[in-house]
């Protein structure tokens, strides 16, 4: 740091050391505000914000396979919901990774909150060491269950991905229905894919 010569009222002086801020290159401060919708889910909803972007990468159509790591759980979720994303065109094969992680992220939180329901009290006592006068022990606190802090953390996991997706109830309502059929490789792939569904 440069150092350099002052002399304040009292007379003194001294150094004075002048800090210098460069700023941190690659911050990882995110920009602010929530995150851009997708164009498509824009244009679903007859927004005029959907030709402010004509240069914003559109997925293909092609069907995204989920990932090998998912589980059974997730890949139930992961088919249950892909149908509806592709017919809205917002998802493609680059988006396997994002769409595994609510998949995942829904099964944790699910998991979460059927342990809970299962605890109501939310809590569970925290003892000391027994005692002949006290059997079990003295009570120290009521802990809160770790599932607690999972749902909880999982519940705004899948609260931003929903927002990515447009899988939030008031998404819904403000995409408009697209009559126009799906392409034929998209129906081709539902059909492989869900073939319970098929007929």
């Amino acid at each position: 740091m440069p150092v350099e010569k002052r002399q304040d009222m009292s007379g003194y002086q001294g150094p004075r050391v002048t800090p210098i801020f460069t700023g941190f290159e690659g911050s990882r401060m995110g920009r602010r505000g929530p995150k851009p919708t997708p164009t498509r889910l824009l244009a679903a909803r007859g927004s005029w914000r959907a030709k402010l972007n004509a240069d914003e990468p559109i997925p293909d159509d092609v069907s995204p396979e989920p990932p090998d790591h998912l589980s059974d759980e997730a890949k139930q979720v992961w088919f249950r919901i892909l149908p509806q994303l592709l017919r809205l065109r917002v998802v493609g094969e680059i988006d396997a990774d994002a769409l595994g992680r609510y998949c995942d992220a829904l099964v944790k939180w699910r998991r979460a909150a059927v342990f809970l329901e299962g605890h109501p009290a939310l809590v569970y006592p925290l003892r000391g060491p027994a005692t002949p006068e006290n059997p079990n022990g003295r009570l120290l606190a009521l802990v809160p269950y770790p599932q607690n802090v999972l749902y909880e953390k999982y519940a705004r996991i899948l609260d931003r991905l929903e927002q990515s997706f447009g899988l939030t109830p008031s998404a819904r309502t403000r995409i408009a229905a697209q009559h126009e059929s799906p392409s034929t490789e998209i129906s081709a792939r539902l059909a492989q894919l869900l073939p319970h569904r098929a007929g």
